[in-house]
């Protein structure tokens, strides 16, 4: 028997989709489903604090769980008070023990932990780690070290969660870099990317090649509209390429930043060109990927880049910035990277894919991603790693 077929991994994510249409921590279902898929036993083991607002909430103080089935993974997910004086240092331990011993009376002890985030759900696995003696795994997602808004007291913490962890892991080389160079030096971190996800890898490869426009030029945003995403930058690039032609540029999400970019395509004189579609369900995303001719990634700071993975499985040449992990997904074969922040650049690389759109080859572009973020690829690199840490 082979050790995928009998290796019991609960997960245990910082945060969690609240259901299949959810993007948030999408990546880390999709990750749960694939090992469960490949026969390991998964369990989930989500904690969402609840502020207490009145004394009518101290029900929530030893936390209350919903439980589902989720494609034959066990998905718990706990609602507890936070917000109070010790939280972090006597609630959460109690409730996160608590809730395990739960676990395991049904589900029997995991042989590994696998944590998402190392904060908060590295401090989870750790403590679970210790009291439990099971080996733990941490993979790391988060932008916060770049961006520098961890305290130096969170840091420290993080450091030792990642300095005890069996094995630690980050989604991309250059997150894998920093990490070693700045947090935890005394730590080798591995690489292994978020997965690419199963209606994208296996979406009907047919309407890959047959919705590419001869003409009008469509370019495609996907993504929550903040300032990190950098889609102000993005229209302004636009506007400066193609203001008064028949181009288009679309922009699907939401976020504090919306009305203030529709307000800054009016006055880059592009407001009857760049359309936004807002928050949009995941299939008609899908759509949308698979009928544009050019995805375009604006971010000012991205641990790795799930939307360009998306365009690459339908056979889209993206434009991206390097700003961290689209450095591991983007190369010649399959778009053109600029630096960050720069509007000049950003319209030259789009103005040089509106004209060079039709030497990508999609089918290319497609097989290298699957080969490089589909499911088998993922879950063999995980395999890995469990075995490496029970063996």
């Amino acid at each position: 028997m082979s050790r995928s077929s009998r290796t019991h991994v609960l997960v245990l994510p910082s945060w969690y989709p609240m259901d299949p249409e959810d993007v948030t921590g999408c990546f880390f279902r999709e990750q749960a489903l694939l090992l469960a898929a490949s026969g390991y036993h998964i369990g989930v083991l989500v904690f969402k604090g609840v502020p207490i607002r009145s004394l009518r909430d101290c029900w929530l103080w030893p936390g209350r769980a919903r439980v589902v089935v989720d494609h034959e993974v066990a998905t718990w997910r706990v609602e507890h008070v936070s917000g109070v004086r010790g939280y972090e240092r006597i609630v959460m331990p109690h409730v996160v023990a608590s809730w395990f011993r739960r676990y395991i009376r049904l589900n029997g002890i995991p042989d590994v932990l696998h944590a998402h985030a190392a904060f908060p759900a590295g401090c989870y696995a750790r403590r679970l780690s210790r009291t439990f003696h099971i080996p733990y795994v941490v993979t790391e997602h988060g932008t916060a070290y770049q961006r520098g808004t961890f305290s130096q007291k969170c840091l420290q913490k993080v450091r030792g969660i990642f300095a005890d962890a069996n094995m630690s892991i980050a989604v991309s080389t250059d997150l894998a870099r920093f990490l070693n160079a700045n947090v935890c030096p005394e730590k080798e971190f591995c690489v292994i990317p978020n997965p690419l996800s199963s209606r994208f890898e296996h979406s009907d490869i047919a309407t890959i090649a047959g919705n590419r426009s001869e003409t009008r030029c469509t370019f495609l945003n996907v993504g929550l509209t903040t300032p990190k995403k950098g889609q102000g930058i993005l229209i302004q690039a636009f506007s400066k390429a193609f203001r008064g032609s028949d181009t288009r540029l679309c922009i699907i999400g939401d976020g504090v930043s919306l009305p203030d970019l529709q307000a800054l395509a009016s006055r880059e004189g592009v407001g009857d060109q760049v359309i936004f579609k807002g928050r949009l369900p995941n299939r008609q995303v899908l759509h949308e990927m698979q009928t544009c001719d050019v995805v375009v990634v604006s971010s000012l700071c991205e641990t790795f880049g799930v939307v360009l993975i998306e365009a690459l499985a339908c056979g889209k040449p993206v434009v991206s910035t390097a700003c961290g992990g689209p450095e591991d997904i983007v190369n010649s074969a399959n778009g053109y990277l600029v630096a960050p922040g720069s509007v000049d650049q950003l319209a030259q690389a789009m103005q040089r894919m509106h004209d060079d759109r039709h030497r990508f080859d999609p089918w290319r572009i497609r097989e290298d991603c699957v080969a490089r973020f589909g499911g088998q690829s993922v879950v063999r690199k995980l395999s890995q790693v469990y075995n490496a840490v029970l063996s």
